[in-house]
C-alpha cells in the first residue's frame, strides 16, 4: 500500500504542469506568439482591434479556469487543503487580474502578460 501511495506521488509529480511539460510547452508557445504579434504590431504603429487579446482569453484564460479548478482527486485533509489554496490564491489572484486588465488597456497590453501569466501559472 505504502508503494502505491509514492508510485501515484511520483506520478503526480512528474505527470505536468512544468515548464517543460507537453502543457508548459505548448501555452509559453501560444503566449509568446501572441505577445510576439502585439508588439510588432505596436511597433508598426498597427492595432489588433483585440483578436490577439480575444484569441488569448479563448485559449490561456481557459486554460487557466481549468487548471484553476483542478480536475485532481484531493489528497490532502480539507483544513490542509485550505490553507494550501488560500496561500496560493493571495500570491497569485492580483497577478491575475492584473494581467487580464492590463491586456484591455492600449499600451500596457503590448508587454508580454500573457507570457509571464503562462510562467507563472506553470511554476505553481
Amino acid at each position: 500500500m505504502a508503494d502505491e501511495a509514492i508510485q501515484g506521488q511520483q506520478e503526480e509529480n512528474t505527470g505536468g504542469g512544468g515548464l517543460m511539460s507537453p502543457e508548459g510547452f505548448m501555452l509559453m508557445l501560444i503566449a509568446g506568439t501572441i505577445d510576439s504579434i502585439g508588439i510588432i504590431l505596436l511597433f508598426f504603429g498597427l492595432d489588433d482591434f483585440w483578436i490577439t487579446d480575444f484569441a488569448a482569453y479563448s485559449t490561456i484564460g481557459l486554460w487557466i479556469l481549468m487548471r484553476g479548478g483542478g480536475f485532481k482527486k484531493p489528497t490532502a485533509t480539507g483544513v490542509e487543503a485550505a490553507k494550501k489554496a488560500a496561500k496560493i490564491a493571495k500570491r497569485l489572484k492580483w497577478f491575475r487580474l492584473a494581467a487580464f486588465i492590463g491586456e484591455l488597456i492600449p499600451y500596457i497590453g503590448a508587454l508580454p502578460l500573457w507570457t509571464l501569466l503562462v510562467y507563472s501559472e506553470l511554476q505553481t
